[in-house]
């Protein structure tokens, strides 16, 4: 593994760790609601660009995006339910 790589994984370790911290302190789920709220309007948004058929080289980009949103809200759900216990109601 090169040496950015391994920067890059100890960078994002570090945000998941954060993310983990602040959810744990956020006994009322309103941390949690609101990082939901705003990468569910960011998937609204990457929708609605690709339902308006852009070219190959932004759905090349796009459409990962829009899977790295879409399971973004899913750590921020689980991560949620892992630090608390209690299941996530959408």
């Amino acid at each position: 593994m090169s040496g950015k790589q391994t920067e890059e994984n100890t960078a994002a370790a570090l945000q998941a760790l954060r993310l983990e911290r602040r959810l744990e302190c956020d006994d009322s789920g309103e941390l949690r609601d609101q990082l939901f709220g705003e990468l569910h309007g960011a998937a609204q948004d990457i929708e609605t660009v690709l339902a308006r058929k852009p070219d190959a080289t932004q759905v090349r980009i796009l459409e990962p995006l829009l899977e790295a949103v879409r399971l973004s809200q899913d750590l921020v759900l689980e991560t949620w339910n892992s630090v608390h216990g209690s299941p996530v109601r959408r």
